[in-house]
């Protein structure tokens, strides 16, 4: 059943979920209710958002502590819907024969299981060709007939002796509930606890804490807790990592392209403060939408390395040249946090402009890739501010007292007392003066 919402409408899809669960537990009061996303489906099977594996490595059966980690993630914060593959079994009964009293009655037991068999599970009889194409005949056991043991015990079954008897007279019933499927990883029995995460929180909150709660149960050794390999859990971990690394070698990289351009490692440096700076606005930025460290934040995170970047190399780069025409540190990086100001400002203004649109997720869907424009204006805002403060305090601090080329008395080159300047020109001595 498919439920459409209203363009527009008030509450959220989390809250008609509520509803509907409610409204699902007055019709049916014993019965569990478990929503799953439909974004979790693949390849036709459902999958929760947190799903872990509980098995146990030395061969034996994990059920006893996988009921005992069930009631963990129920009581942990952020989770629910918490269901376990444990507890979704199938109906079975297991049919056992009595040999001596099938041999006194003159029954075959494979006549008498194959009876049994087509009476639950059905039999084709036969099949016919119509106008219609082949038409099958099977023969089963009527369903309101299949709901009782008894049923199952007046199935009549004829003996080698062309006489009718009763499956109940050489047969006895028991009802062994079973799982619908043995999962197995890496050779091992496992079972599934999965979940949902509640509205609020996160996934990778929900995870810590449960994992938290683990230890502290001190389960055997031989028991081994690990998300689903390739969940959500496990894709979520190897992001983590492939953009931290990302993120390190961003860094990394432009730091090395600019020693490169400027042959030279304080400037570079002193470029790289721009970035602490453009993190405090995204992370403020994300703290202040109640937005999450996600994918799309982490790529704009990335992306912030390159732009914010780029006010640093507008001041340090004029400033370095202004220090060549021999101003001193503090007047040459004053004047360049003056020029630089408007260029500075007007591409600030031009990114986050750009990324308004995406902050505020206009287009229906577009909701999860708003972080990625939310870091971004973030972190630019902040990088707008504090780079003209926090660049050209470190440039009076950390800049080379002299300048390669500077020429001028504005230069904060000085030569130490009882030293002469060998490159200094000596004044000429008119031709025929005396001493000549």
């Amino acid at each position: 059943m498919h439920v459409w919402l209203k363009e527009g409408h008030a509450h959220s899809t989390y809250y008609w979920v509520a509803e509907y669960q409610r409204a699902a537990a007055k019709v049916a009061p014993n019965a569990q209710i478990i929503v799953v996303p439909v974004t979790g489906q693949s390849g036709g099977n459902v999958a929760q958002p947190i799903d872990e594996l509980v098995t146990d490595i030395s061969g034996g059966d994990p059920t006893a502590y996988a009921d005992t980690l069930y009631k963990t993630m129920v009581d942990t914060r952020g989770a629910r819907n918490v269901i376990s593959s444990a507890f979704a079994k199938e109906p079975q009964v297991d049919l056992m024969f009595d040999r001596a009293k099938a041999q006194a009655l003159n029954v075959n037991i494979g006549s008498a299981s194959t009876a049994a068999r087509a009476a639950f599970g059905g039999v084709l009889a036969t099949q016919f060709e119509t106008a219609d194409g082949l038409e099958q005949v099977q023969v089963i056991y009527p369903t309101t007939k299949m709901t009782s043991l008894a049923n199952l015990a007046n199935l009549a079954i004829r003996n080698g002796s062309n006489q009718i008897v009763r499956l109940g007279d050489f047969t006895s019933f028991t009802w062994d509930p079973v799982p619908p499927l043995i999962t197995r990883t890496d050779r091992n029995t496992v079972i599934h606890i999965s979940a949902n995460v509640q509205p609020g929180a996160t996934l990778s909150g929900v995870q810590d804490r449960f994992m938290a709660a683990v230890k502290a149960l001190n389960l055997p050794k031989t028991i081994s807790v690990h998300p689903r390999p390739l969940g959500q859990q496990d894709l979520m971990g190897q992001t983590l990592v492939g953009l931290g690394t990302s993120l390190i070698l961003s860094i990394m990289l432009v730091f090395l392209l600019m020693v490169a351009l400027y042959n030279s490692y304080r400037s570079p440096f002193i470029i790289m403060f721009s970035v602490p700076v453009a993190a405090c606005g995204a992370l403020g930025a994300l703290w202040m939408t109640r937005g999450t460290l996600n994918l799309f934040s982490l790529i704009g995170t990335i992306l912030l390395v390159g732009i914010v970047t780029k006010n640093g190399i507008l001041l340090v780069d004029y400033a370095n040249t202004l220090r060549e025409r021999g101003e001193s540190k503090w007047a040459a990086i004053q004047e360049s946090a003056y020029t630089r100001f408007r260029p500075i400002i007007m591409t600030s203004i031009s990114v986050i402009a750009g990324n308004v649109p995406l902050a505020l997720a206009l287009e229906p869907g577009s909701t999860v890739r708003s972080s990625l424009g939310t870091v971004v204006i973030g972190g630019i805002s902040s990088s707008l501010v504090l780079t003209l403060l926090l660049v050209p305090i470190m440039y009076t601090i950390l800049a080379p007292d002299h300048v390669a080329g500077a020429t001028g008395g504005g230069s904060d080159h000085t030569q130490p007392p009882g030293k002469h300047d060998e490159t200094q020109a000596l004044p000429r001595i008119p031709a025929g003066a005396p001493g000549d």
